[in-house]
């Protein structure tokens, strides 16, 4: 399916569109192509809805990556004084531009490339090399990420992987860089040698005077001279310094929880199986015969030619895009039911739920201590700030680092 996309949106119409939407994010940047337009939303790119919780958590990842690589902590204050909210915004404004016109040009990741992508993918793969279903799970659970959120971020990113590789094909570079690159890898160099023993010149060679050496030694300086060396003082401070100066009562790690509760829930998921036939009367005849107790694999076998991981959809949630259309009746059937048949663009679908995990969510009393040092790092990272502050003021009058260091700590008295 995406192959025929893909032509559709290779005529040279739509690559000069895509050129100048580039070029124009390289000459003028983001900001300026797009604006913020108000709501409850961060922006808005077309029909695309930057949220305010994509938004944090894609700034929130960017921090993640930035401390993972430098040892470097930062609070989100000092994060955004680097700039780190207008790179995310950026980056968000240009995926959703780039989504936005996949969608206009009927460019539509299908559910069957999505399972596939997933289930190749190594991050999810047992030593075997097989697909793991705890372990995708345990990865998004990590990430902070629930399934449904990962597999739309997926759909979008295939939709638009598709979508620039359409661009890339057969485009001809330019006649210069193109001529440069030929003349680099083929350039050919003819040297000549001479050879001189080793012994050749010892009977000029004579004992230099001071005055050679002094010119000598001029013209080497460098060869004679030490670096330049400095001893340097600084001051480490950390929020994990901070932590034993803040507290959280009980109701506030509470309220913090109820904050964040979406992070430790997982929604009910339920194994599907399925048999798309092209028509009613099939479908009809099909229903009748599981009705009766036949096997499903074996009446998708006869009657689709459908069989192993072709009828299976995998573990699914009520908003898992796969099954959109059909979300109301699949979740409110119960384990073992035969559901359909069911009409879509693909034909009539027959449904089986295979299995039914109920819906989780981490207790309170589970997840505490983890929300507890989270919440205490939030308010220390705040005291850290008023702390540097402190350390500032007194470098300004003049105190040494090692005094300022000490007369801040001597004055500070953290808020409780």
């Amino acid at each position: 399916m995406l192959t025929s996309m893909r032509k559709g949106i290779g005529s040279w119409s739509v690559k000069i569109f895509l050129g100048l939407l580039v070029a124009s994010f390289a000459v003028w940047g983001i900001g300026d192509v797009f604006r913020n337009v108000g709501g409850n939303n961060v922006a808005e790119v077309g029909e695309i809805e930057i949220t305010p919780t994509e938004f944090l958590y894609s700034f929130r990842s960017q921090i993640k990556r930035f401390e993972a690589n430098t040892g470097v902590q930062l609070d989100n204050e000092r994060a955004i004084s680097l700039g780190f909210d207008r790179s995310v915004l950026s980056q968000l404004i240009g995926r959703a531009a780039l989504d936005q016109f996949a969608i206009d040009g009927g460019l539509e990741t299908s559910d069957e490339q999505l399972r596939r992508t997933i289930r190749q993918s190594p991050a999810f793969q047992d030593q075997l090399g097989n697909f793991d279903r705890f372990l995708f799970e345990n990865v998004l659970q990590q990430n902070g990420m629930s399934e449904s959120r990962y597999l739309s971020m997926l759909k979008s990113d295939l939709s638009r992987g598709a979508l620039l590789d359409s661009v890339a094909i057969n485009l001809e570079p330019p006649h210069e860089l193109a001529a440069q690159l030929y003349r680099y890898r083929l350039e050919a160099r003819t040297a000549e040698l001479i050879f001189i023993p080793a012994g050749w010149g010892a009977d000029i060679v004579r004992e230099p005077d001071a005055a050679a050496l002094e010119t000598f030694h001029q013209d080497n300086a460098a060869r004679f001279s030490a670096p330049e060396y400095r001893d340097i003082s600084f001051l480490n401070l950390r929020p994990e310094q901070l932590i034993d100066r803040v507290s959280a009562d009980e109701q506030e790690l509470r309220d913090y929880y109820d904050q964040r509760i979406d992070e430790f829930s997982s929604l009910e998921t339920r194994e599907i199986q399925q048999i798309i036939l092209p028509d009613t009367e099939l479908a009809g005849r099909a229903k009748d015969r599981l009705a009766s107790g036949e096997n499903f694999a074996a009446i998708a076998l006869e009657l689709a030619e459908l069989e192993g991981d072709d009828i299976s959809l995998g573990r699914l949630n009520r908003n898992d895009p796969a099954i959109e259309k059909f979300s109301e009746d699949l979740f409110n059937a119960a384990q073992g039911d035969i559901v359909g048949p069911l009409e879509s663009d693909f034909g009539w679908h027959i449904f089986r739920i295979a299995s039914i995990t109920p819906e989780k969510i981490r207790s309170y009393t589970e997840v505490k201590k983890s929300i507890e040092k989270d919440l205490l790092l939030e308010r220390a990272s705040e005291e850290l700030y008023r702390l540097t502050t402190e350390v500032e003021d007194e470098l300004g009058g003049g105190a040494s680092l090692s005094e300022a260091a000490a007369a801040a700590v001597e004055h500070y008295e953290p808020d409780r």
